[in-house]
This record gives structure tokens, C-alpha cells and sequence, in this order.
């Protein structure tokens, strides 16, 4: 059973960057980069953060598209909206997920 609880809005992934970015404002070049490069840049910033940034799963799960379901989304806020209005405190503290 897969039960979406995302908002009515779905992104791809440069789009969701591109618009937090955005809302914070900042003006950021977004390139594509190989996997690997980015599996290891996460385990970089891991250490420094002491934190797990990014699995090889979610990587791999991400360029698959096996993080968005088909189902309808159950969400009513729009994720737009909520960073327009939020975007200036986004961002400003990092919350470690260990």
C-alpha cells in the first residue's frame, strides 16, 4: 500500500532546488553531476556535519523516480506557497537526522 502525503504539487528535483533557492534569494547555478560524485561529496559534508547526508540508496532511488508514487497526493498546503512565505527563515539552522 502507498499512501503519497505530499502537498498537490510535485517537483523535479532541480525545480524543488531551483524554487527554494529562490524563495531564499539566492541565485544558484544548478549542474548535474555524476552519482558517484555526489554519494561522495554527501559523505564529505557528512563528516563535517556528523550526520548522514544522502544514502547510495536514495541516490539511486532518486534518478529511478522511486521517490514520487502515483497515487494522488493526500497534502492540501502547496509547497510553493509555504516557501514563499517561509523562504527567508529557511535554511538558517541545520537539523542533524542522527
Amino acid at each position: 500500500m502507498t499512501i503519497d502525503v505530499t502537498g498537490p504539487e510535485t517537483f523535479r528535483y532541480k525545480e524543488y532546488i531551483g524554487l527554494m533557492a529562490k524563495s531564499m534569494g539566492l541565485r544558484r547555478l544548478i549542474l548535474p553531476i555524476p552519482s558517484m560524485a555526489g554519494w561522495m561529496f554527501g559523505k564529505l559534508l557528512g563528516v563535517v556535519l556528523q550526520d548522514l547526508v544522502i544514502t547510495r540508496a536514495e541516490i539511486k532511488g532518486l534518478k529511478r523516480g522511486l521517490m514520487a508514487s502515483d497515487e494522488e497526493p493526500l497534502g492540501v498546503l502547496k509547497f510553493s506557497e509555504w516557501i514563499a512565505e517561509h523562504g527567508s527563515e529557511f535554511g538558517d539552522r541545520y537539523q542533524n537526522d542522527l
